[in-house]
């Protein structure tokens, strides 16, 4: 059902995974944690 949402585990490994791409952005193109994290918002809101 789409109107459920994430339990609890899969916001957690959500979460564990966005902090993945994000330090990974942080290295791959050279930028800080934070404009990192607004370029991967902007891409995946």
């Amino acid at each position: 059902d789409k109107d459920k949402g994430l339990s609890a585990g899969e916001k957690r490994m959500l979460q564990k995974a966005r902090q993945i791409l994000v330090s990974e952005l942080t290295f791959a193109i050279g930028v800080s944690e934070e404009e990192a994290e607004e370029r991967l918002d902007s891409e995946l809101p």
